[in-house]
């Protein structure tokens, strides 16, 4: 039986980025996955998704280039181009995450794996055994109990479609809002029956999206063998990303469910890291992790928001549309929004909602002054390179 200092399961965000430190500390450390590794956000999640969003954003702009003055012809996009560049990112990743793991002297285990006691695992038939383990396994889409369930699509096929629908349904957004009851086909296109407020309603679409959410991929690992707890969230951790009941197991992204987000997943597995190679010295924090939705225009946030900064805090807001501020006028953006929650004992930023074209960038001051302590005053008295989205935050706090 092979001997690891460590074994980590799942070659995503938080598995790669525990791997590689663990590694580089001259520990001896596997790596087990089935493959193709590299996570979610690299293979079907974050990158590709810019990809198209960044096509999508760059015909907006052409369509309004009269505007400007700029007078162009009709404008389109070519799918299947969109779809081989979105590729071209994508593809290399696999090989390329290997040979950085071969590198890093990590070992490759190819296999699902499980446990068959507190201190091994099994892939096919050969036991590994750890002084501790990772379990980055990741997530699945959520599977609907409705009749027809297996006819809706993923993210990872929306993905790869090399054509976009005429007629789409997304399902998700509230299971309160609209509640689906069954997906039917006739071979060609779907139909989708749902209740909304008591009444019974029907779209017809080519495609069905499940979007209702992720579950933690954890069950073929059989954890009651290695007493890890588990609830339906994933693994139950400590503040040091320790399974509560086998201190040997930590458990980092998707996994333990507390923020779908890769970079979030890679910040957790830094932290398994250090908490492995120095003992429990580090807490997971998640006060100052921003997150974007990238929309067209963006929307972005960090830190609390109005309702429950109230709880704690005396609350100042400042809200304002920014729309019609000089420039975004002269950028011709439709829409500019903000909302920052300040502590106005201290004067300290609680937290930030940023609506418009450069949302998902300039939220990153603001979770800098969360994490730091950096106050209203500050940010005003800032010399802002002009003109620049960022200095209309100066105009927001006066």
């Amino acid at each position: 039986m092979k001997q690891f200092d460590m074994i980590i399961i799942g070659g995503g965000s938080a598995g790669l980025s525990a791997a590689y430190r663990i590694a580089r500390a001259g520990r001896r450390v596997a790596l087990i996955d089935k493959g193709p590794v590299g996570g979610l956000c690299s293979l079907a999640g974050c990158n590709p998704k810019k990809v198209l969003v960044r096509a999508s954003e760059v015909l907006e702009t052409v369509r309004h280039a009269a505007e400007h003055g700029v007078i162009t012809g009709d404008v389109t996009i070519d799918w299947e181009r969109v779809w081989r560049r979105k590729h071209s990112f994508t593809d290399p990743v696999p090989d390329s995450t290997e040979k950085s793991l071969a590198n890093a002297g990590v070992e490759r285990v190819r296999g699902v794996a499980h446990f068959v006691d507190e201190q091994t695992v099994a892939v096919g038939g050969e036991e590994f055994r750890a002084d501790g383990f990772v379990i980055a396994t990741g997530s699945h889409p959520r599977r609907l109990d409705v009749p027809g369930a297996d006819l809706l699509k993923i993210s990872d096929d929306a993905l790869e479609l090399q054509s976009p629908p005429k007629r789409m349904v997304i399902v998700g957004a509230g299971v309160i809002a609209a509640q689906v009851t069954s997906v039917t086909s006739d071979g060609d296109s779907y139909r989708v029956e749902f209740t909304r407020e008591g009444a019974t309603d029907v779209r017809d679409a080519d495609f069905v999206l499940n979007a209702a959410g992720r579950v933690p991929a954890i069950e073929e690992l059989d954890l009651p063998k290695a007493k890890v707890q588990t609830t339906l969230r994933g693994v139950v951790v400590d503040k040091f990303l320790r399974s509560q009941t086998n201190p040997r197991v930590f458990a980092g992204g998707d996994a333990h469910g507390a923020r779908q987000l890769s970079p979030v997943s890679s910040y957790e597995g830094r932290v398994i890291a250090q908490n492995f190679l120095q003992g429990d010295v580090r807490e997971v924090d998640y006060a100052t992790v921003p997150q974007s939705i990238f929309t067209t225009p963006p929307l972005a946030s960090v830190g609390l928001t109005e309702t429950i900064a109230k709880e704690k805090h005396q609350v100042e807001v400042r809200a304002s549309d920014m729309t019609r501020w000089l420039l975004y006028s002269i950028a011709g953006e439709p829409v500019a929004r903000a909302k920052i929650v300040i502590d106005s004992g201290t004067g300290r930023i609680l937290g930030a909602q940023l609506f418009g074209v450069t949302a998902s960038e300039n939220i990153h001051l603001f979770a800098l002054a969360i994490q730091f302590g950096v106050t209203v005053e500050h940010l005003k008295e800032m010399v802002y390179a002009y003109p620049t989205f960022a200095s209309t935050i100066q105009s927001l706090l006066a």
